[in-house]
């Protein structure tokens, strides 16, 4: 999770707008264990880009080959939210 922050530190994002991510395509996982990772992000336009995560000694832990991301202001938030009282019941 903490390594998608590194998204709104890229040239040219918005500072105005929340970057999320929309769809995950070749997921790998190469390790497990590591307590800690290192993260190559590649951008491949402005909505795509690959993950490449490697733990202390520089060896794969995994890759997320493209990586879809979505752009969201603070607007388009709020209409999103649920009313107070808006809750969903299961019986």
């Amino acid at each position: 999770d903490s390594t998608l922050h590194a998204i709104d530190l890229l040239d040219g994002q918005d500072p105005t707008v929340l970057t999320l991510p929309f769809s995950w395509e070749g997921v790998t996982l190469h390790a497990t264990g590591a307590t800690s990772v290192r993260l190559r992000l590649t951008p491949h336009g402005t909505d795509r880009m690959t993950l490449r995560l490697y733990d202390g000694t520089g060896a794969p832990v995994a890759e997320v080959a493209s990586l879809r991301i979505r752009q969201v202001t603070a607007e388009q938030l709020d209409t999103a939210a649920p009313e107070p009282g808006d809750l969903f019941h299961v019986r």
